[in-house]
């Protein structure tokens, strides 16, 4: 990314204290681009997490991604420091009025924590005044306040190579590889029918050893199938989505995904599990660009309905598809890659735009009046 002139701070600034610390190569881009666009921006001065700036630092308003990130820990004592300290941060937003700003990324965490570390990221949904979630299907506790800011793209993160060829009968499942990804049943997809002319790529760190197992066991004894199973820099990523002919993410449950976006954003078109989220995002991007599998089960009035916007409507979950990816729904993905031309439209996905609308929302919570000045780039 090409360095930005950070907009100047001034007393006035709100102070907010995001969840992360600094970031680290491993780090979700997610977060590093928000970072940028909130340090260019006017009014704002966000700071990285340490549990010494929590505790005892100047700061208006706590700006919660992932509660689990910060409740966890290697060893039993580290997990009851962290829920110890954590608890006190809670008491301090609420004893000394500070704002807290949640977003929410999923209905529901997929690292869940138990018992008490349970209860205290409970208690941040229950005592955030603001909730930010990226797409409006996101169910919301009512009275909170609620903004929607859609997932920003990465095409300023990272870059097409251009010396990578499309190869094109490959599929491509890529990031932390876990269980509610649909890896398992995409393998039992591919071993039901051993004619299917199309490989499968799989890349990325598995979530435990026996679905490592699992993975490299598929690409022993099928020719079509080959893992690289290790973290990959931005370089090796991109790499190989852009080798790909489609990026198969048969999530059992689709909410917001990152992958996705990051393969829109290198301009692969993508399979994914038909639901309301995925609908509007083929409307919103081009229909060619997201294939959905199962759609007779997610359309409809069995989708839910989303509520009006900012009413902090508690909204209907996101529908479940009632089915497995299948063989033809890969086949089918790959023969309709192969018409798509063009790019896909993330027009509407712009950090710059995103960070001034959390800009309003960290107003809001440390009760400032709002600004209307644009950003600061």
């Amino acid at each position: 990314m090409s360095p930005n002139t950070r907009a100047e701070t001034t007393p006035g600034d709100v102070r907010v204290l995001m969840s992360f610390r600094a970031p680290r190569p491993t780090s979700n881009p997610y977060l590093p681009l928000l970072w940028d666009g909130l340090s260019h921006t006017r009014g704002i001065e966000p700071l990285h997490f340490s549990w010494r700036e929590a505790l005892v630092g100047r700061w208006d308003v706590l700006h919660v991604q992932w509660p689990e990130t910060l409740l966890a820990g290697r060893t039993w004592l580290r997990r009851r420091v962290n829920e110890l300290r954590y608890a006190l941060l809670l008491g301090r937003v609420r004893l000394t009025g500070r704002g807290l700003v949640r977003t929410a990324h999923n209905v529901a965490t997929h690292t869940p924590a138990t018992g008490i570390g349970r209860r205290l990221a409970l208690l941040t949904d229950r005592w955030a005044g603001e909730v930010i979630r990226l797409n409006e299907t996101t169910p919301v506790r009512a009275g909170a306040g609620v903004t929607t800011v859609p997932h920003g793209h990465y095409r300023d993160w990272y870059t097409v190579p251009a010396d990578v060829a499309r190869v094109p009968r490959r599929l491509l499942f890529f990031g932390l590889i876990r269980p509610y990804k649909g890896i398992e049943e995409l393998l039992d997809a591919l071993a039901a029918d051993p004619e299917a002319d199309l490989e499968l790529r799989i890349v990325g760190a598995p979530a435990d050893p026996a679905l490592a197992e699992r993975i490299e066991a598929a690409a022993r004894t099928d020719p079509r199938v080959a893992c690289l199973l290790r973290h990959l820099d931005d370089d090796e990523l991109a790499a190989e989505i852009t080798a790909a002919a489609v990026v198969v993410l048969p999530y059992r449950e689709l909410h917001n995904s990152g992958a996705l976006l990051l393969a829109l954003s290198l301009d692969r078109p993508v399979l994914v599990p038909a639901g309301e989220v995925t609908d509007a995002l083929a409307a919103e991007v081009g229909q060619e660009w997201v294939r959905r599998f199962g759609a007779e089960s997610a359309t409809g009035a069995e989708a839910g309905s989303a509520a009006e916007p900012g009413t902090g409507t508690v909204l209907t979950a996101p529908s479940r598809t009632t089915r497995s990816v299948r063989v033809d729904d890969l086949a089918a993905a790959l023969v309709a890659a192969d018409q798509v031309t063009g790019r896909p439209d993330l027009g509407g996905r712009d950090w710059a735009e995103a960070a001034e609308v959390h800009a309003e929302v960290y107003r809001r919570a440390a009760g400032r009046p709002t600004y209307t000045g644009r950003h600061a780039r």
